[in-house]
């Protein structure tokens, strides 16, 4: 919880906020997996990776599965 509530305040704050995949089904209320799937089979979306190799969301990352999901839940075809 600290880690998500540090993240928005430094977005408040104007910085480059980066989420975990954990983070962003969080916000966005789609789990780990189909981010993945979708990221995997459609290209959506399409986060940063970290040194590492872990998946980097930022704000505009979550406004395009945001919208993906409002398609779905619309009819939309993935």
């Amino acid at each position: 919880v600290s880690t998500l509530i540090d993240q928005v305040s430094q977005n408040f704050y104007g910085s480059n906020v980066r989420y975990t995949v954990k983070a962003a089904a969080r916000a966005t209320g789609i789990s780990e997996s189909r981010l993945r799937t979708w990221e995997r089979r459609y290209g959506i979306p399409h986060p940063g990776r970290s040194d590492t190799g872990r998946r980097q969301y930022d704000d505009a990352d979550l406004a395009v599965i945001r919208r993906m999901a409002a398609l779905v839940d619309a009819g939309m075809a993935a």
